[in-house]
């Protein structure tokens, strides 16, 4: 394979707004929070994150993704364009707005998030899309309208291949999608609050696969040829673990495309384009 590869990346291109919760969330009154220190407007989705590990690594990149008509969407052209991205299937629309995603991390870990979809109807790819689809490698699925996985998935031809970043969002991975993408999924990535949501045959993944599970400060579990080991991580302290996964994602799949077999070599390049990530977002 050559040493530029081409990725169609499909799901949501947001506007991210970061914060950390001071205590427990509560339904009524008010929560103090602290704003991530990170600039508005802030890119983010899954799609943006691993293509922008994909492109460091040297491969095209390109997003597949709607988003609106408006201010938002051309601030969002202008910095996809800055960090190498094609946008020529990013697809500007007025019956959408661009979407945002108001993330707000927990004090236990866990964080509440608040996506503005930005999508009034579904919608099927365009032309511009199709094309991207056809003329990739490799197809990576990520949170986003589901009528689009869908779409691109049909249009798959003989010979590329499919990785899934799996998200437990019933919108968009409803369970006829979601059975799609677990059987032909050639790489999985997914968390360990995330294994329900493949359903019951998560207690061994099929041996053809290749699934990459993260499970925080136990590790990353690496699924393959009916066989499971875990690598150890390293814990940073930061309040905004935005995009980490996604980010180990992009970069492991850039490092096996480089070498297939070497697994656990392109899960530690996973891992040290993650913690990359999270370092510059360390308190000064």
């Amino acid at each position: 394979m050559s040493l530029s590869t081409s990725i169609a990346l499909i799901g949501y291109a947001t506007l991210d707004f970061i914060a950390r919760a001071d205590g427990a969330l509560q339904p009524e009154g008010t929560n103090a929070i602290r704003i991530a220190d990170q600039g508005w407007p802030r890119i983010g989705g899954a799609p943006v994150y691993a293509g922008e590990a994909l492109l460091h690594a040297g491969h095209d990149a390109t997003l597949i993704a709607n988003i609106g008509a408006d201010a938002p969407g051309a601030t969002m052209i202008d910095h996809l364009r800055q960090r190498g991205f094609a946008t020529d299937a990013l697809v500007q629309s007025a019956a959408c707005r661009t979407p945002v995603c108001v993330l707000i991390h927990r004090p236990d870990g866990h964080y509440c998030c608040f996506l503005d979809r930005g999508d009034a109807v579904a919608t099927g790819l365009s032309a511009s899309q199709k094309a991207a689809i056809q003329r990739a490698d490799w197809i990576v699925v990520s949170a986003g309208q589901s009528s689009m996985a869908e779409e691109a998935l049909s249009l798959m031809r003989a010979g590329q291949k499919l990785a899934w970043i799996v998200k437990a969002d019933a919108t968009s991975f409803p369970g006829a999608l979601r059975d799609t993408l677990r059987q032909r999924a050639a790489i999985i990535f997914l968390n360990r609050h995330e294994r329900d949501f493949l359903g019951s045959n998560t207690d061994g993944f099929p041996a053809h696969q290749l699934v990459f599970e993260t499970d925080g400060e136990r590790g990353v579990h690496i699924h393959h040829r009916g066989r499971s080991v875990t690598l150890s991580t390293a814990m940073l302290d930061t309040m905004d673990t935005t995009g980490a996964g996604d980010t180990f994602a992009g970069a492991t799949l850039a490092a096996l495309i480089a070498d297939g077999e070497a697994v656990a070599e392109a899960a530690y390049a996973g891992l040290a384009a993650a913690t990359k990530l999270l370092a510059q977002r360390q308190p000064r």
